[in-house]
């Protein structure tokens, strides 16, 4: 069982405990999802044509890996769990942590139905009615059987139990299924080129009827994410938001201004200071006023008794 060595560190990082194998087969697990392969076919082609999918989705890989760099850049500097809350409360302050959770938790929220349903929709694709069984009922003009809903939660359930034996499991099994899914891949490319040849009468027509060329390609790039990247938690990746330049202005800001209140709290000390010392002074020298007030009239009590006395010995001598 390995449930805490997470928490463990050695010399200031965490404990390493992937290959580099098993570090890619991680990252590309959690980067390409089912949309890569749905989505050029059900929507990008229709929509921007095969010329203009093409440029679309290299240009959203340029942008992904653009977003990657910078989490790279943050993974580097700090190494902990968290993703994108820890780095906003580590470079922002905890208020700018916490809005940035809250929106992270809004996000897996609103995507939950997604992630709930590819499994069964997967197997119903497959395997046709083997999940049809059971109770079903309609959402949003969808069929949902018990089946389904079985199919999915006992996926979560397993993956939940090889999450929770021992890390070191998880990132064996996340290799194999990655070179699985490569080797899918390559096999079917392989045999679709062996059977059809390169035919480029495909290309025609390079984009679509559905407005201009350039428009079509922008709109693959503002959906190219959702086919690069499944949407699913990372330790290390947590969305495609790179905090760093803003948070480092604001963090200079919050500096200067705590310098300039530091200032502004020692000048304040020292006129404190300087007043205790002048109501001190006020003090002893009111003091001193007291005792010379004392001592003369003192001294003028003392000099009426002498007249008296001298009035006195006047008196007897005569």
């Amino acid at each position: 069982m390995e449930l805490h060595e997470e928490e463990e560190y050695k010399g200031g990082l965490r404990r390493r405990y992937l290959s580099p194998l098993g570090a890619w087969a991680m990252s590309f697990g959690c980067a390409v999802g089912w949309g890569a392969f749905v989505m050029p076919g059900t929507t990008f082609l229709p929509l921007a044509g095969p010329v203009g999918t093409l440029l679309g989705i290299f240009a959203g890989a340029l942008i992904m890996f653009i977003f990657g760099r910078n989490y790279h850049y943050l993974i580097q500097h700090f190494p902990e769990s968290g993703g994108a809350y820890g780095y906003v409360k580590r470079i922002c302050g905890h208020d700018h942590g916490y809005i940035c959770g809250w929106f992270l938790i809004l996000t897996y929220i609103a995507i939950a139905w997604a992630n709930a349903t590819a499994l069964a929709l997967v197997g119903r694709n497959l395997l046709g009615g083997v999940f049809s069984f059971g109770f079903h009922y309609y959402v949003a003009g969808y069929d949902v059987y018990f089946g389904e809903v079985l199919l999915s939660i006992v996926a979560l359930i397993a993956t939940m139990a090889v999450s929770l034996i021992g890390k070191r499991l998880a990132a064996w099994l996340q290799t194999i299924l990655a070179a699985v899914l490569v080797g899918g891949i390559a096999i079917s490319f392989a045999v679709v080129l062996a059977k059809n040849g390169v035919n480029y009468s495909t290309f025609a027509p390079a984009f679509s009827d559905n407005g201009p060329s350039i428009l079509q390609v922008v709109a693959i790039i503002a959906l190219a994410p959702w086919a690069w990247f499944r949407r699913r938690r990372n330790r290390l990746e947590q969305r495609n938001q790179a905090f760093a330049p803003g948070c480092k202005y604001r963090q200079n800001f919050d500096a200067t201004f705590a310098h300039g209140w530091n200032h502004r709290q020692n000048f304040e000390a020292t006129f404190e200071h300087d007043r205790n010392h002048r109501q001190n002074f006020d003090a002893t020298f009111a003091h001193g006023w007291n005792h010379r007030q004392n001592f003369e009239a003192t001294f003028e009590h003392g000099r009426n008794h002498r007249q008296i006395f001298d009035g006195t010995s006047d008196q007897e001598i005569n």
